[in-house]
C-alpha cells in the first residue's frame, strides 16, 4: 500500500489525476476536499478527517474508514449522515464515537413501465 500525504493527493487531483486506489491516507486531512469522480477503492482512511470531502460519483469500494472524522461528507455538518453518490460496496464506517454503519447495495432490475400497475390505496 503506497502511503500519501493529502498534500500529494492533492497536488496530483488538480493535475487531473483520479485513479488513487490502493493508498495509504489514514490520519491524514482531507477536510473539505472536492475529491468528485476520484476512485480511492481499497484505500485506507482509517482516523482520516473527512469532514465536508465532496466524495460525488467517487469509487469507494472497499475503502477503510475506521475511526475517522466524518460528521458528514457532502452534508450538512450539523448531522452524522454520509452521502456518498458512488459506490460504497464493501465499507464500513465508523465514527470516532462508535457509532457503526456497514453498507450493502444490490443492483436490482426494475420491470418496465407498461409492466407496473401501481393502484392508489
Amino acid at each position: 500500500m503506497q502511503r500519501l500525504t493529502a498534500k500529494e493527493l492533492k497536488r496530483r487531483y488538480r493535475a487531473g489525476e483520479r485513479n488513487f486506489a490502493g493508498v495509504d491516507l489514514s490520519g491524514e486531512s482531507l477536510r473539505g476536499m472536492n475529491l468528485k469522480g476520484i476512485d480511492l477503492s481499497g484505500a485506507d482512511l482509517s482516523r482520516t478527517d473527512i469532514r465536508g470531502t465532496n466524495f460525488t460519483k467517487a469509487n469507494l469500494v472497499s475503502t477503510q474508514f475506521f475511526a475517522s472524522e466524518s460528521k458528514s461528507m457532502q452534508v450538512n455538518d450539523n448531522s452524522r449522515n454520509i452521502s456518498i453518490g458512488g459506490n460504497a460496496t464493501g465499507n464500513v464506517f465508523q465514527t470516532g464515537d462508535g457509532n457503526t454503519a456497514s453498507i450493502e447495495f444490490q443492483q436490482v432490475t426494475l420491470p418496465p413501465p407498461d409492466r407496473v400497475n401501481i393502484q392508489p390505496s
